[in-house]
């Protein structure tokens, strides 16, 4: 069976830099027009330090899957405190 998402598959897009997760007319553009174009998609904001984003990604690389619990405890960690 091949990898990755088939056209019906749900998935979430995650607005998380400075530039798309501030209210500018960026963000408004691309939760108006992306579920537009892509029905199955959920978009959320996440606030949390890049760096958080970055151990996400690594996680993901490594086999870790993105699950709900994951996320969570990665992105309101504290790191540096």
């Amino acid at each position: 069976m091949a990898a990755g998402l088939r056209s019906d598959d749900q998935f979430t897009v995650t607005l998380g830099s400075s530039v798309v997760a501030a209210d500018n007319i960026l963000r408004e553009a691309i939760l108006r027009e992306l579920p537009c174009k892509v029905p199955q998609v959920n978009v959320v904001t996440q606030h949390a330090i890049p760096i958080l984003g970055t151990v996400l990604d690594a996680l993901a690389e490594g086999g870790v899957a993105p699950i709900p619990a994951v996320r969570h405890t990665v992105l309101n960690s504290n790191p540096g405190c």
